[in-house]
């Protein structure tokens, strides 16, 4: 029988870093906290996809430079806020290394204005 390959994902410090520096800093000033936990963990439920599936993301070009094919899957919470998950794929080890979290789009609310 076939066994379906189960990769171990891996968040780099640096993407968590920038998880808490930009995306989770925009998510508390324009969102409820109840609202913050449960976007919170939709992203992380779209990173666990990952284990089963790594290769469903797209090919991200722009950072394959060093030889290592980075690819990107597209998070959408509201038309306000999309983010890029960026990860690459170590096959030798099964696993998938998530490195940054790409804001593609991120307006602040009306409500934060002045």
């Amino acid at each position: 029988m076939d066994q379906k390959k189960i990769y171990q994902i891996v968040v780099t410090s640096s993407a968590l870093l920038r998880f808490q520096e930009t995306i989770l800093n925009y998510l508390i000033n324009n969102f409820s906290t109840s609202r913050v936990i449960e976007i919170e963990q939709k992203i992380y439920k779209k990173i666990e996809t990952l284990n089963s599936f790594p290769l469903k993301g797209i090919n991200e070009n722009i950072f394959n430079k060093s030889g290592v094919l980075f690819k990107s899957l597209l998070f959408k919470e509201t038309r306000n806020l999309e983010l890029k998950i960026i990860y690459f794929i170590d096959e030798a080890n099964q696993k998938v290394y998530v490195t940054d979290f790409s804001p593609t789009l991120m307006h602040p609310s009306k409500k934060n204005k002045p």
